[in-house]
């Protein structure tokens, strides 16, 4: 039987009763099959506090409500509450304070974030459309390493056309095999490639989180979105990287190539983000781009003494060989005809 890539990723880290974010995965961090830079530092949840501060301050105070998407182990949630000055802490029971929100899919990480964010005010939902119920469609949407971790879909150039990267299932493990690409976006619906790829060539698109943002995002009637996540624009993401970027994490191992396809809801599965995806898509939503910038320059501009801090853990998100452009910003806004 076959089946496409994104569908056998979406089991494997969704099924209700056997994928990884679901039932499998622990925790993150030291104790888990990855770690994610807010569990280094709480440096990114200080800027993300800043950017809730100046996205208030460009609404004019209208929107007070904060989501943060897949919240992990609740690391960043917390360095973003333990960022608040006395003030914003002491009214955080009066109505002009901004209240923040956690939407989770997996019930082992909502119960990691329960323990840890225990009576800090935070509310928990299943989904973004009740999420934006609650907050009245107004409000500031954050996110860290939540693209990444959407099912794919993988094409392959076989020297004369595209052809999509399926999964015979009949076979343990999985057997890669290619039928022609009929969807309903080439790989080249971008800008022009700076040269024909070559057979064999790998690209990567996450459908499936665009599919979920036009789910929800018309609910939205007013607010701002950051992504924060590893990846790149196009062309230079798949130029860089010809053979995919598809891979696995097992207890913090890097699985590549057919290895992937092996230990089927006990691994992490992710592929880097095309922001100039995330970017053509927020448009065509209603969404206002801000110019991408690396994780650095993010930081950077929230604290613009940060790069002469010793601690290691914060120059590790902030290396500019490393995390630090590795790793991606995306600012987007939502304005209402009211605010």
């Amino acid at each position: 039987m076959m089946v496409s890539l994104a569908r056998w990723m979406e089991e494997a880290l969704y099924d209700p009763t056997q994928g990884y974010y679901t039932r499998n995965i622990s925790t993150v961090g030291r104790g888990g099959d990855f770690s994610t830079a807010v569990t280094l530092s709480p440096v990114i949840g200080q800027a993300v506090w800043s950017w809730v501060r100046e996205e208030s301050n460009y609404h004019r105070g209208r929107v007070l409500h904060a989501i943060e998407i897949g919240a992990g182990d609740g690391a960043l949630m917390q360095a973003v509450l333990s960022s608040r000055g006395w003030r914003e802490r002491w009214m955080l029971r009066k109505k002009n304070c901004v209240h923040f929100h956690i939407v989770e899919r997996s019930p082992a990480l909502e119960h990691l974030q329960k323990t840890r964010l225990r009576n800090l005010g935070v509310t928990w939902h299943q989904s973004m459309e009740a999420a934006l119920a609650a907050c009245g469609g107004r409000a500031f949407i954050f996110s860290n390493e939540l693209v990444d971790a959407f099912p794919v879909v993988q094409v392959r150039w076989s020297g004369s056309c595209w052809e999509e990267v399926c999964l015979d299932i009949a076979t343990d493990p999985p057997r890669e095999v290619m039928r022609k690409y009929c969807g309903s976006e080439e790989p080249t619906d971008l800008p022009l490639w700076p040269g024909p790829p070559r057979a064999g060539h790998r690209v990567e698109r996450h459908f499936s989180y665009r599919d979920w943002l036009a789910s929800w995002l018309p609910k939205l009637q007013s607010g701002s979105l950051l992504t924060i996540d590893y990846g790149g624009e196009f062309p230079e993401l798949p130029c860089r990287r010809p053979g995919g970027t598809l891979r696995g994490y097992l207890r913090h191992q890097r699985v590549e190539g057919s290895d992937v396809y092996l230990n089927k809801g006990k691994q992490d599965l992710t592929a880097d983000v095309n922001f100039s995806d995330l970017q053509r898509w927020g448009e065509e939503f209603g969404l206002e781009n801000l110019p991408l910038e690396t994780q650095r320059e993010f930081l950077l501009r929230s604290r613009s003494q940060l790069d002469a801090c010793l601690d290691p853990a914060v120059q590790a998100v902030l290396h500019p060989d490393g995390a630090g452009t590795a790793f991606k910003v995306l600012r987007q806004r939502k304005t209402s005809s009211t605010t």
